[in-house]
This record gives C-alpha cells, structure tokens and sequence, in this order.
C-alpha cells in the first residue's frame, strides 16, 4: 500500500496546484501536528490545500476535522501569509520538495513542503530566510542547519540527474553492477525515474520486470541499447506527466468484508494511466479514474483513513463492552452467591430442626469433654510435680475413641472442632428426604439448637436484603458503567478521532440561497439580497410554486417548491408550511433591525411579474404582483440554528420502509374504525337517506384567504441584503436544477435530517437557519431573536452550545467539529442577534468565547 509521493507525483499534482494561483489565503487549519490545511478564496470560489510533511500535499474537497484551538505554528503561518495571493507554486530542482509563494516581491513568503524522509514545513521570507520551521535539524552531510533566521539552502535540492544516458555511461553502469543484479533496482538508484514508472516501459517495450544484469541484459553494446531504449521511452513519459495533465489513477483490490458486502481496497495512486494495472496477468486489481490528480490522492488517504478510523473505532467500542460485561459478570456472581448463601443457611437451620435431639447430644459431649479437660488441668496444675497440661487437641483424640466405642451416636457426626472459636461443625442429614445431601453444619457451644437455628435463619434472612441491595446498586452501577464507558469510548475516539472523516460535503444548488426545509417537508427559498430575488424568481421558480413576501420594504423573497409539481389553482401548500414562510420572510426583512413583528402574504406564482406597468420601471429585484394577495397571520421573530444530516442511500431507504409500514398501519387503523363508523350509521338510520353526512365530515381542505389589498397591483422591493456573497452568475449557462442530474429534488430534501436515529448513517452535516417552530425535531438547534450580538459571535456560541450535549454520538460529533471556521455559517444568520437555548448556560458560553 502507497504511504507517501513519487516525484513524478509531485510533479502531476502541481498542474491541480497552479490553477489556484491567484487566490487569496483566508485560514490555516492544522489537522494534527505534521498535516495542515490552506483555505484560499476568490469570488464565488473556494479551496483548500492539504499537506502532510514527508507524505503528500493535493487539492481537498473532504472534510477533514481541523483542530479547535489553533497551534502555534498555524498562528504563525496565519500572522505572515493571511490574506496573501497565491502567485506560485514550482518544484525546487527535481527533488520532493514543493515552493508555495504568497504575496509579491518584498512583501511576498515562501511556504516550502519537504515530502522526502521524514519531511518538514518551512515559511521562508521573500529571501528565503527561515520564519518559522516545523522541524529543526542539521544537515551532517553538508553541515547546513535548518532552523528560524537561517536561509533555507535551495542550492541543496538536487538539480539534476546524476546519470548522464549516453553510450557510455551506460556501458560504465553495466560494468559496475554486479551479475545477477535487478536491472529495475539498480536504475531505479540512478534516474529520477520511479519503479511504477520503469515498470510501465518495461512492458512496454517488451523487457521482463525481473530482468537481471548479465544475465537477462548483457554487459555490451546490445545492452546498452536496451538500457537506452529504456532512458528514452521512460524521459517521454516523464515529460508527458510534467506538460500535461492526465487525471487521476488508483488501484484497488475487490474483497468481501465480514458483513459479506463488497469493499474496495485501495492499494496505489497514480498520475498516468500505467499499463502494468491493466494487465490481468500481472495482479488481481481494478482502476478507479478521477477528472484531477488530486481528486485520486484525496480520496485515496480519506478512504484508507476513514477506514483505519472505523477499525480503530470499533476496537474502543469492543474494549469498552468488555468491560462492561465484566462488570455485569462480577455484579452477577455476588447476587448467586448470595442466593447461594441463603439457600444454605436455611437448609442448615432446617436440618438442625429435623435433628434437634442429635444436635443436643452433640453440644453437650463437646461441652463435658471441655469441663472434663478443665478438671484435668486443674488438677495437674495443682500437683507439685507439673507436668505438662493436656491441650485442646485432647478433647478430639478424646471425642474420636468415643465415636468408635459407638455408645454415642452424636459423637460420630462431630467433623471438626473450631475451640479457638467456640464453635464445632456436625455432619447432618434430613431424615425426610433421602435425596437431600449431607450438609456440614457449624454450631455454637454457647447456644443451643433452637438458638442455632435461629442464628443460621437470621443470617439467611440478611443474606436475602443483601442481595436485594446488591441487585438495585447492580442496575445503578451499570448505568453508572454504560455512561462512564462511553465517555472513556468517546474520548478515545475522539483521540483517535483526528482521523475520523467523512464524505465530502457536496454543495447543493439551493444553498446559495437562504433556505430550509418547513415541517411538512417543503423546499423553501428566499434570496439574500436583490440579485439573488430576481435569479430566485426568474430561473427557480416554477408553475405551482408559491410566492411569499413580508408587508414591508426591503424584504426577500421567499418560494415555497412545490413538492408534487402540481400547477393547478386548486393545490395549496399546509397552513403551517405557510407559516412558516411567512416568518422566513418577515425575519429576513428590515422588520428584524427594527425588531417589530408584521405580517406576511403569499400568491401564486403567475401572480409575479417582471414586467412593469406602462411608462414605469423596475428595478432589479422588484416584482409586479397582480390579483389578489393572501394575508398571513402576525409572524414572530424567532429563528432557530441548527444542524442537519445528510443521510446515506441505505439509510434513506430504510427510513422510507419503515414510515411506509407506519402509513400502511395508520391507514388500516382509519379503514378499520371507518368500517366501524359505517355500521354505526347503518344500525342508527332511518328509512329515507340522508345527506347531512358530508356536512358533518366534509373533506379538508387548507385555504388561507385574507384581505385583499385596494390596490391589486403593488409593486413589491426586495432591496435588503444579509450576505456579503453576490450571484454573478452568466444567465447563459445551463439552469442548477439540470445539474441535479439524475437525483431527485424530493429525495435529496428527504435525506436531510434534524436528528439521527441509531440505525442511521450520516455522511457530511448541513448548517441551516430557519423558523423556530420548523425546527422541533432537531437535536441540535438554538433560538435566535433580535439582540444585540453579532452573528459570528453567535455561531459560535450556538457551536460551542452544541458541543455541550452529553447525548452526542461520535458520527455527530465530529460532524460539529468540522463545522468550525466555515465562514458559510455566518452567512446564514441575520445582524444583531440574541441567542437563547434550553438547559445550557448560554451566559458561562459567551464568557469562554470571550
């Protein structure tokens, strides 16, 4: 598997480099501590630029998670090359090394990538003398140092070839190789060619892969032909990747995973279409091509890296189960082995019941056999003579020739004396059940056999409220567990998580505009200011769409897509998905400045019109509207920010599946209590039919009807502007929604969600600012109202908010992390804001912000 470039990947991936010459640097993001990301913008354009030191630099379009707080050496590069141009990028000499210029003449750094060894990062001023450098070291070879105030050595790269191909020289390269060495190998060590290049001449020219130095290529002039042959079809090819631009290759193996589905294993990258990939005879693999290099190496390293996240993921959540099954497991064995515990104490007590005269009989032999060792002791210790006293160990020799004489039945079932405790164990039976085992029981001297038994029952009993204790500490400990464990799970993965990715977040022609999707599963609209109200109008909207506006100047227009296509008079969009337009629309008018709530209205679509009465003129963005014009009810000025979810093709499908089963239940349930209602009416009917039931049960119907204006046609302003983006689109180009292509509007609005189930795969997050009440369902989200706070600060804080939700999964939580330093964000929220959420500290949030 290919871990770093080639030179003749460098020198492919600067043709998708230089065509960002000429745009300006906005941001650098660091991802981790070797891999940083360059965000350049121009009108209507963005990029981003992703290098690794000693690994690989590319154009990106995947969302890679960038760091929260930025580290020293991105505020570095942040201070000296921020809001420069990018006005070159070459290769310095024929080595692995990449010179990224900002700026002009004076005022111009240097940002130079290293991809050779261990790498390094250096930003250089317009003289090359180092600013900052990510990895200071001395060169032993030459002696040069590499570090800030030393001027970067261009004169260090290599140049040129070191291999003159003439006759010669290739002669002299033959001679010195030893016989049986790899041609490939030993070429390889003295051209700038690569193996997969070499390869792919090999082949071509009919030479084997394996081909050995006197042995296969002879050490004369025949083979010194073939090694020419080789320099020069190898030095076409070489060139043919430098001039011109030829995609993007990667190689890759079809396997089956352990869910039996199919994965591709990407096993190389590479910049020409290289003949030894399509030799079947050669390997197993396929060729995936792409329109740019880069695009290959991209999806390359966020495949290979999003599957290393997911195995490495899968590795905390087997970790962290295991743990939890271990606790589950411990909790489990002490509740058995407190029933165990109580089911033997009872038994024991029982048995002492069953043979009470036994256990007497014992006690009281024990008990002679004591104040009979104490009367001997006595005794002895009396006498002048002393002997030595007999021990406690007497009275078992004693109780054992008791046993055997047989007089005394109690005597054979002493086990065990415990004197030292006052206690001896007694072997008993039940003599009610023949299959109850022999239990050992131990019985105290200094009680008899009720208070035994009942000794043994009270413990019993205790055992019992242990347990039950034991069993509700065991559902509080395992909660406790579950949660402890998946924030240990989340934090680990979010260590690993520097390399948890996801899809590239494709742009949707609609979000250009300001847009969202209402309660009831509408598309809706509205321009950011006046060019993008005429666009909106002019090219987006179509036959059966509605045309909403706030009563008052200065406002956007808003649209309602109509879902089903359906032009007829008759067709009127919900009351709430009205509403709800109608709030967008007053929200995004001067009304919010002002902070006083209007009404709104809407009409149809061939009520709107561009052309204006005789001897008057419209300007752009303004609208004839013509007819009658339905009043809305007084919108309130509340938005919401959130997040939504753009779903993958398996999950959207089976969401559909399952609100299809809901449907097919709700819609037997209404048949069924129809069939009930009808024979109710049939059983309660009289001779002669009626008629009054289609009054009681009409069909529903939503009409909003208001009051309709004196003047039929009004001139309509759209005048005011939110966003600092402009549409300066060429109206000759073909219409987005063709781009569309083959995906349907309708299940690209049905992918998106506000909250994710645990079934469900996201694949990028989408920022969205709608109504409040169009927002109930999502996970996360503030209210916005009018205030005092800029909307950056706002979004900020309405992200720092969201990373406070405890609930958050890891898919959704670094879907939030790579919404941090999109600009985009800003874009959606109106001026002058006031955030407000549920259950968080907004307040202590502004204070971190701060």
């Amino acid at each position: 598997m290919k871990t770093k470039f080639a030179t003749f990947d460098l020198c492919a991936v600067l043709h998708d480099l230089n065509n960002l010459r000429g745009m300006r640097l906005s941001n650098v993001y660091d991802i981790n501590s070797k891999t940083y990301l360059l965000k350049l913008q121009r009108p209507n354009e963005k990029a981003f630029i992703l290098f690794e030191s000693g690994i690989r630099i590319h154009v990106t379009k995947c969302e890679w998670p960038k760091a929260v707080i930025p580290s020293g050496f991105s505020m570095k590069f942040r201070k000296h090359i921020r809001s420069k141009r990018l006005t070159n990028v070459s290769q310095v000499g024929i080595d692995r090394i990449v010179d990224l210029k900002f700026g002009e003449e004076e005022r111009s750094c240097h940002v130079i990538v290293e991809l050779y060894d261990r790498g390094n990062v250096v930003l250089t001023d317009h003289e090359y003398t180092i600013l900052n450098i990510l990895r200071p070291r001395t060169d032993h070879d030459t002696d040069v140092r590499f570090s800030v105030r030393e001027r970067y050595p261009l004169e260090q790269a290599r140049q040129s070839s070191q291999f003159k191909p003439t006759n010669e020289n290739i002669l002299q390269f033959l001679n010195a190789a030893k016989k049986g060495d790899s041609l490939k190998k030993s070429l390889v060590c003295n051209v700038p060619f690569g193996a997969l290049l070499l390869d792919h001449v090999f082949i071509k020219i009919g030479v084997p892969l394996a081909a050995q130095i006197g042995t296969d290529i002879p050490v004369n002039d025949e083979g010194v032909k073939i090694v020419a042959k080789i320099l020069e079809e190898a030095e076409k090819v070489a060139d043919d990747i430098i001039s011109t631009s030829h995609g993007g290759f990667i190689a890759y193996e079809e396997k089956e995973s352990q869910e039996g589905t199919p994965i591709q294993l990407f096993k190389e990258y590479f910049p020409y279409d290289f003949i030894q990939f399509r030799n079947k005879s050669l390997n197993n693999l396929h060729i995936l091509e792409t329109k740019t290099f880069s695009e290959a190496i991209d999806k390359y390293y966020w495949t290979n890296e999003a599957r290393k996240s997911k195995q490495q993921d899968g590795g905390v959540e087997k970790e962290a189960n295991r743990k939890l099954n271990n606790i589950k497991r411990d909790h489990q064995k002490r509740i058995q082995s407190l029933n165990e515990i109580k089911e033997i104490q009872k038994k024991r007590g029982e048995f002492i019941i069953y043979n009470k005269d036994l256990v007497e009989q014992a006690l009281l032999i024990v008990r002679t056999a004591l104040d009979n060792l104490k009367k001997v002791n006595k005794s002895l210790a009396a006498s002048n003579r002393g002997p030595k006293l007999v021990p406690k160990t007497g009275v078992g020799l004693w109780l054992e020739e008791l046993a055997n004489m047989g007089e005394q039945p109690a005597a054979r079932l002493i086990c065990k004396l415990k004197l030292e405790t006052n206690r001896f164990t007694m072997r008993l039976t039940n003599p009610y059940d023949e299959s109850d085992k022999e239990l050992n029981v131990e019985l105290d001297l200094s009680l008899n056999a009720e208070q035994n038994a009942r000794r043994l029952f009270e413990e019993k009993r205790a055992a019992e409220q242990k347990k039950e204790k034991t069993e509700a500490a065991t559902n509080k400990a395992l909660k406790s567990a579950v949660k402890s464990a998946k924030i240990k799970a989340d934090i680990k993965s979010t260590q690993l998580g520097k390399q948890i990715l996801f899809m590239p977040e494709k742009t949707n022609w609609f979000e250009k505009f300001l847009w969202f999707v209402s309660s009831d599963g509408f598309l809706i609209l509205a321009g950011r200011d006046a060019q993008q109200n005429e666009l909106l109008v002019k090219r987006y909207m179509r036959p059966g769409d509605i045309y909403v506006h706030a009563e008052i100047q200065g406002g956007s227009s808003v649209i309602i897509r109509n879902r089903e296509n359906n032009s007829s008079e008759e067709w009127t969009p919900p009351h709430k998905t009205l509403n709800e337009a109608g709030t967008f629309a007053v929200c995004f008018s001067s009304a919010w400045e002002a902070n006083v709530s209007v009404t709104a209205w809407w009409v149809r679509h061939d009520q709107v019109s561009r052309t204006a009465p005789a001897g008057e003129y419209l300007v752009a963005g303004s609208f004839m509207i013509r007819g009658k014009r339905n009043s809305l009810p007084s919108c309130p000025l509340q938005l919401g920010f959130g997040l939504m979810f753009k779903l993958d093709d398996e999950s959207l499908e089976a969401r559909k599946i399952k609100e299809k089963k809901t449907l097919d239940k709700n819609t037997q349930n209404d048949d069924e209590s129809a069939i009930c209602l009808e024979d109710e009416l049939i059983e309660g009917s009289s001779d002669s039919d009626t008629v009054e039931g289609a009054e009681d049960f009409p069909d529903v119907k939503v009409r909003v009807t208001g009051s309709t204006s004196t003047q039929n046609d009004k001139v309509i302003e759209s005048s005011i502007s939110y966003g600092n983006e402009k549409d300066n689109e060429d109206e000759n180009k073909a219409s987005d929604e063709e781009a569309l292509g083959e995906m349907n509007e309708n299940d690209l609005i049905d992918s998106l969600t506000g909250h994710l189930s645990n079934e469900d795969e996201p694949v990028f997050a989408v920022p969205v600012c709608a109504p409040y009440t169009a927002m109930n369902k999502f996970k996360l989200k503030v209210k916005i109202t009018p205030g005092s706070c800029k909307r950056g600060k706002a979004v900020k804080m309405a992200l720092e908010l969201f990373a406070q939700n405890k609930s958050l999964t890891l898919a959704e939580r670094t879907l939030l992390k790579a919404q941090t330093g999109d600009d985009r964000l800003i874009q959606l929220v109106p001026g002058k804001v006031r955030v407000s959420a549920p259950s968080f500290n907004v307040k202590q949030v502004a204070k971190l912000i701060i």
